[in-house]
């Protein structure tokens, strides 16, 4: 008899319950969420702009900023996040958190928790 390590769920069988499990979804008319691909595909008519930190060096805090948009998904609805991060230490400066994107803008000056003088420069 072979030992209850696992190794029984190896091939053939696995390939049968994903089969079965797929068939139930389908029947049930259930379907998986998640990103499909090619969910970003740009516009031939939108804009490319050059990369302008390509020749820069970038050597003292504050010099040189990242920023976000990302939404995160809730029972109803979403919310969306804004960061701005610094380069040369991956500190988050400055967040804002919104239920729309109209009017989300940052306000000046550290959140609490960030560094100090983090946002010195703005």
């Amino acid at each position: 008899m072979a030992p209850d390590d696992g190794s029984a769920c190896n091939g053939w069988a696995m390939r049968s319950i994903t089969r079965g499990f797929r068939r139930l979804m389908q029947f049930m008319g259930l379907q998986a969420v998640y990103p499909k691909p090619k969910t970003t595909v740009p516009d031939k008519e939108n804009k490319i702009y050059p990369y302008l930190l390509r020749d820069l060096a970038i050597c003292r805090p504050n010099h040189v900023w990242a920023s976000d948009i990302t939404y995160i998904r809730m029972h109803q609805g979403f919310m969306y996040l804004v960061a701005v991060n610094g380069l040369v230490f991956p500190l988050c400066i400055a967040w804002e958190l919104s239920n729309t994107l109209d009017g989300l803008v940052l306000p000046p000056g550290p959140r609490p928790g960030s560094p100090r003088g983090a946002a010195r420069d703005l």
